[in-house]
């Protein structure tokens, strides 16, 4: 469950679930790259959760590659539909 603490602004942060997460190694722990089905679950959530906040940012620190930009892509493109 999604929830606005504040009616000002709403942060969701996505870091992935990398199955290395204990690592030290940043790319280890932070390379996890979302799947569509991931991000389509998400999707309705951010929506539900916007309609409680008067801005509402998503954040993406799965910073490995490119995973961190394509993901936000992703989501935005599922949000706008």
């Amino acid at each position: 469950m999604l929830a606005a603490t504040c009616a000002d602004l709403a942060v969701v942060r996505m870091h992935g679930h990398s199955g290395k997460w204990d690592s030290k190694d940043i790319h280890e722990r932070f390379g996890y790259r979302y799947i569509d089905a991931e991000l389509t679950g998400w999707a309705p959530r951010v929506r539900a959760l916007a309609e409680d906040a008067a801005i509402t940012q998503v954040l993406f620190n799965n910073c490995y590659r490119d995973y961190a930009q394509v993901n936000a892509q992703q989501l935005t493109g599922l949000l706008r539909t």
